[in-house]
């Protein structure tokens, strides 16, 4: 459980990096 919740902020905060960035 822990894991895919590591994942899911993983994937969304990289998501967001690259939003601000562009």
């Amino acid at each position: 459980m822990a894991s895919i919740f590591s994942v899911c902020a993983a994937t969304t905060s990289s998501a967001l990096m690259m939003n601000l960035s562009s």
